[in-house]
């Protein structure tokens, strides 16, 4: 009987006669079993979440609202003050009107370039637009791909909802270039589409974001709503 086998008899008969050194295997056995486990389960939630993600990105419509052509709706709402954009779009144009607190006013954007009508004549203006970045189909889809997948809720009309969860720390990182480590509250993303999987609206709760950086106080929600997809003939100063 060579060593290796003098060696394997010893331990064998040690593990028979002390208890407490079975006792040690075996919690050493179920650690790295369940450690196992852990990790096989972290991973394949990372890759399903990944592929749920890229799923979803691929699964709205959002070709046509790529072609520029469309009626929409934007709400920018902060500490419950809202603010409302709503007018139509075409290529490289809009025609659209911004109300606040009652006041409305009138603007109209060609390529970017935007004027207000003054009840007279059209002036130019700065961008009127509270947190532009949100508008660009680009950005959505960057953001989604860093977001955990949460839910989708079918509608009565077949309308579909799909909420995303995405934390401060990550949008710090993907919008701002920083790199901040905080235990906060997740903001939401949510996406509808409508029976024929055309995106019809986008609400980003990016409250927890907003706060950090000091730009709201409580809450801050910003939907997009879009219809009339290449119904829009021409867009014109009026």
């Amino acid at each position: 009987m060579n060593k290796k086998e003098n060696k394997t008899k010893s331990l064998v008969n040690d593990l028979k006669e002390n208890s407490q050194h079975r006792a040690w295997l075996f919690l050493a056995i179920y650690f790295i079993f369940f450690a196992f486990i852990i990790i096989s389960l972290r991973h394949n939630n990372a890759a399903i979440n990944h592929i749920n993600n890229n799923y979803m990105i691929s699964y709205f419509d959002a070709e046509k609202l790529n072609d520029g052509n469309y009626h929409f709706k934007y709400g920018v709402n902060i500490d419950n003050n809202e603010t409302i954009y709503e007018g139509d779009k075409s290529n490289n144009k809009e025609l659209f009107t911004k109300t606040n607190n009652l006041v409305t006013e009138k603007y109209y954007q060609e390529n970017n370039v935007f004027s207000k009508f003054n009840g007279i004549s059209w002036e130019n203006v700065n961008d009127p637009y509270e947190i532009i970045t949100f508008r660009s189909i680009d950005t959505l889809k960057k953001l989604i791909e860093k977001s955990t997948y949460m839910s989708k809720t079918i509608n009565a009309d077949r309308t579909l909802i799909y909420t995303y969860q995405i934390s401060t720390t990550t949008l710090m990182k993907e919008l701002d270039g920083a790199v901040v480590d905080l235990d906060d509250i997740p903001n939401h993303i949510k996406i509808y589409t409508d029976k024929h999987n055309e995106l019809i609206k986008i609400e980003y709760n990016f409250s927890s974001y907003f706060n950090y950086k000091k730009i709201s106080s409580n809450s801050l929600i910003m939907t997009m709503e879009y219809s009339d997809y290449g119904k829009i003939d021409k867009v014109i100063k009026e």
